[in-house]
């Protein structure tokens, strides 16, 4: 629940354009990225583990990425088409879960959508480094800094292209997966 309150604190200062409010939303999405990694943790080592967390986790995952890749869009980094798919594939994955949980069953990540999910956090933590340091260069009028952001943003499209072709492999097996249970949920 810590990780699903810090998504508006982190959109809220991904939305102001200064380096500061940049920086610290780097901070908050990092913060939000850790707690993931830590309950998960927490909980499986102390054998803590529930229904709802293992239903809401990966849902408060898909929106603190989803979050993340609109302010991105926002920022004008990458062509909100590529946003949409992958907010499409999660929309999808989270409705193979309600259905399994209307008939009470409870689908789990796939290491596939573990390593999606990696790829994706590293993406946007590298989007949000770019702005950060464009951001610095224009408020100090540093020409080096604007140079290194526009060095830096060759690697934008293939970087997206990547986590978009992840996103959807990731996706297609989730749902290949679980095709019986979408078939039975008719």
């Amino acid at each position: 629940m810590t990780r699903l309150s810090l998504v508006p604190v982190f959109v809220l200062l991904a939305s102001i354009e200064s380096f500061w409010s940049i920086a610290s939303s780097f901070f908050v999405f990092c913060v939000a990225v850790l707690t993931d990694y830590y309950d998960g943790k927490v909980a499986r080592s102390l054998a803590l583990t529930t229904p709802f967390g293992a239903f809401m986790d990966p849902i408060v995952d898909k929106i603190l990425i989803s979050s993340a890749f609109i302010c991105i869009v926002q920022m004008g980094l990458v062509p909100a088409w590529m946003v949409a798919t992958i907010v499409a594939r999660e929309f999808v994955v989270t409705g193979v879960r309600l259905i399994a949980a209307h008939e009470g069953k409870v689908v789990g990540a796939s290491k596939g959508g573990k390593r999606k999910m990696a790829f994706q956090v590293i993406t946007v933590g590298f989007f949000l480094f770019l702005e950060s340091v464009r951001a610095y260069g224009r408020e100090h009028g540093s020409r080096d800094l604007l140079a290194f952001a526009d060095f830096l943003a060759i690697l934008t499209i293939p970087l997206m292209a990547l986590v978009l072709a992840l996103t959807l492999i990731s996706g297609w097996k989730y749902v290949w997966e679980n095709r019986g249970l979408i078939l039975e949920g008719r």
